[in-house]
């Protein structure tokens, strides 16, 4: 083999690689299907989003976004986060403004001071906080349950009230105790500030209308490291104070909800926890709602870092509920130690209201006797139970009573339900509904069951593209297709109209592989194409008219291959393999379905003999590059030697294949060269051993015709005169005696 071909092999088992399924670590998402990638079966369950769930938990509406708050972002007379601290400032000030006397002369002077002061108290904290001084971390109700400090090597940088004590012997007393309680929980010393808070609380009612409810949240907050139930009375007195009318212009009795939640979690009290923290889930502000659902996370993750589960979790049914859901949905959280936590909390009669989730948990483990049991259990209309039970049934065979179990669930899903799915890759995560995860399951066992018309349809509005691209190209017949691909008006707006749209180019590819070109027109998708199928059916039907001379024949043969090697993968390249339509012929993927070892999915012999009925010829990546090149060489067989249209079709036939397939291009090659010894291509093919890089019909020289010498012509010549003069006489004597008759 000459260097030019073997760099030819070389480049193109280097372009295999880059397309093959396995060289995807930094390509394009590809999604999970049941028959095409693979990664879906129906006897699996799929990853619930907690936060959904939790929200079905709760009996409230799903919150349009859940994300981590700020860890410290909540309503503090003295927060630790930079967002909060100008409002709280700001109100701070205004309601000074409300208690100095209205006579006080210098009363701005005050103010001013006193905002100066709060300021400078407040950027030496910042800054013991950027240089990570001292031991008290700043800490809010999402801090990590199992630390409130965390230790410091720096000692931390006080702040000194002394400049400002003539300031604050001018400030009403429940304001100046206050700013000397705060100072101290910056500075760090604990004793300081519960002391100061404790004397605002202690002064007579009409002396701290305006600091009270700011005196108690700290002290709770004082507590909550050393003596969280100290800090769960404090947060409790902060909305008791609230009620009976002290100012709350921070809105500390409802954050103090919040954070008795998490003093209680980190008390160990997990029931108490999740309840507070759900009644924040279930606020109407969203933030406060987020930072709910975030804390019951944090709360549920924190249960099972325990040696034992707390059986009262297991007994209150709203703990009941939230850890059940919570363990539904975190992968990585094994389920045996709550199932056995519940079933020994379960009551002896009646049915459990989380049977159903109860059962997917069981399910999920293996346990299909406990998962058995619970789907008896549970309400009979329950989505979870009714999937499980389907699940059951396919794994007992019984696939017509799970196919109709699985149709009766459908008409129970909320449309709204969303499912997250997991990929190999964790970056990409697949969001279906509910409604379309069950349809897929369901064509899928269609499938099994051989009901190839229902299970296309449900794949197409499962949003499952390729499966059903794979059961329309390479399962169902042309007729049962067409059926299908008529059908499509009636199952509109069900069926996505890209996917109506893609259906009706997979058939007229379809079609037009096996030359029904006038039904698969009209089914293009845009005029682009619809007007190269025309030229392409035109031009073979020239082609194929035996009564066409030779040469327009071939050069019918040689547009037509033009066309198909332009456009072939559009007008007749297959969805799946071996063109990948689907990922527009870029990426060569594995239609698991034909490798499965999944007995759930396993292709019956009917499935098995129409995907060999259906399958293209050659059978090769690209397979239109091959019967382009196929039209190129009956385009040169039509034609003499040394003609430049034969010579330019075993050329271009030959460059078709050449990079992806070099020994089927090796042909047009030689023919090439054998055929037009009097071309200038040929001889440059010749020279390389392979083919140029661009065509040239220059002819080197003509045959011509056979020379006569001038003594061969003379005898030639003279026979031919004789011959003449003989038919004269010959003439002349019948005419004569014609003549002498007439006479």
């Amino acid at each position: 083999m000459s260097g030019v071909r073997c760099l030819t092999l070389i480049a193109s088992f280097v372009l295999l690689l880059s397309l093959s399924p396995y060289a995807r670590a930094c390509g394009p998402f590809f999604p999970n299907d049941y028959f095409v990638i693979g990664g879906k079966s129906p006897v699996q369950v799929v990853e619930l989003p907690f936060f959904h769930e939790l929200s079905k938990t709760l009996k409230r509406a799903d919150p349009k976004f859940v994300t981590a708050p700020d860890d410290t972002q909540s309503s503090s007379p003295d927060a630790n986060d930079t967002s909060s601290w100008q409002p709280t400032l700001e109100r701070d000030v205004r309601e000074l403004q409300q208690a100095l006397p209205g006579a006080q002369e210098d009363a701005d002077i005050i103010l001013d001071d006193y905002r100066e002061m709060r300021g400078a108290m407040r950027a030496q904290a910042d800054q013991n906080k950027e240089q990570e001084r001292g031991s008290h971390a700043p800490f809010g109700r999402l801090s990590p349950i199992d630390t409130v400090m965390r230790d410091k090597e720096t000692p931390i940088e006080p702040f000194d009230m002394t400049e400002y004590e003539e300031l604050l012997s001018k400030l009403p007393r429940e304001f100046a105790l206050y700013v000397q309680g705060a100072c101290a929980y910056y500075n760090e010393d604990m004793d300081k500030a519960k002391e100061a808070f404790n004397a605002v609380l202690a002064l007579p009612e009409e002396n701290r209308k305006f600091r009270s409810t700011w005196a108690a949240f700290m002290l709770g907050k004082s507590w909550l490291r050393n003596d969280p139930a100290q800090s769960i009375a404090f947060f409790k007195r902060t909305r008791e104070l609230a009620e009976h009318g002290f100012a709350d212009s921070l809105g500390l009795a409802h954050a103090s909800e919040g954070w008795e939640a998490r003093a209680h979690a980190i008390a160990g009290d997990f029931v108490a926890a999740l309840h507070g923290y759900a009644a924040m889930a279930s606020s109407a502000d969203e933030s406060e709602s987020n930072a709910g659902y975030m804390s019951l996370s944090r709360v549920c993750n924190a249960v099972f870092d325990r040696a034992t589960v707390d059986p009262r979790l297991a007994e209150d049914p709203l703990t009941r509920g939230i850890i059940t859901t919570w363990v539904m949905c975190e992968e990585e959280v094994p389920p045996a130690a709550w199932l056995q936590a519940v079933e020994n909390a379960k009551p002896s009669e009646g049915a459990m209201p989380d049977a159903d989730k109860l059962a997917w948990l069981a399910y999920s483990k293996g346990d299909m006797a406990a998962a058995d049991r619970w789907v008896r259990q549970a309400d009979p209309k329950s989505v979870y139970a009714k999937w499980i039970q389907a699940k059951l049934l396919m794994r007992d065979g019984k696939l017509e009573d799970a196919a109709l179990t699985l149709k009766n669930l459908l008409g129970l899903l909320d449309p709204n339900d969303k499912w997250v799915i997991r990929n190999d890759d964790p970056w990409f995560d697949e969001a279906t509904s509910a409604d379309q995860a069950v349809r897929g399951e369901l064509a899928a066992l269609n499938v099994t069951r051989g009901d190839y018309a229902a299970a296309v349809e449900q794949f197409l509005q499962a949003n499952e593209w390729a499966d059903a691209a794979y059961i329309a190209e390479r399962v169902m017949t042309i007729d049962e297709l067409e059926k299908v691909v008529g059908a499509i008006p009636s199952i509109i707006p069900a069926l996505n109209e890209d996917a109506a749209t893609s259906l009706r180019h997979l058939f007229a590819r379809r079609l037009a592989r096996l030359g029904q070109w006038e039904k698969a027109i009209p089914l293009y998708p845009d005029d682009e194409l619809k007007t190269a199928a025309k030229s392409t059916a035109a031009a073979l039907a020239r082609a194929n008219d035996g009564e066409n001379p030779a040469r327009d024949r071939a050069q019918a043969l040689f547009n037509a291959a033009e066309l198909v090697r332009e456009h072939g993968l559009e007008l007749v390249g297959t969805e799946l393999a071996p063109d990948w339509f689907l990922e527009a012929g870029e990426f060569e993927l594995e239609v698991s379905r034909l490798q499965t070892n999944d007995a759930s999915l396993k292709p019956s012999k009917d499935e098995l003999d129409r995907t060999q009925q259906s399958a293209t010829q050659p059978g090769k990546r690209f397979h239109y590059r091959y019967q382009a090149a196929d039209l190129m060489w009956e385009c040169a067989a039509l034609l003499p030697n040394n003609d430049t249209l034969t010579a330019e079709a075993l050329y271009q036939g030959g460059t078709y294949l050449m990079n992806r397939d070099p020994e089927a291009a090796d042909r047009f090659y030689k023919a090439l060269v054998r055929r037009n010894p009097n071309l200038a291509i040929a001889r440059q093919a010749d020279k390389l051993r392979w083919f140029p890089e661009e065509f040239t019909d220059v002819v080197l020289y003509q045959r011509r015709p056979p020379h006569i010498s001038k003594r061969k012509l003379v005898p030639w010549v003279a026979a031919g005169m004789a011959c003449v003069a003989l038919l004269g006489i010959a003439w002349a004597l019948r005419q004569a005696k014609s003549n002498k008759r007439a006479a």
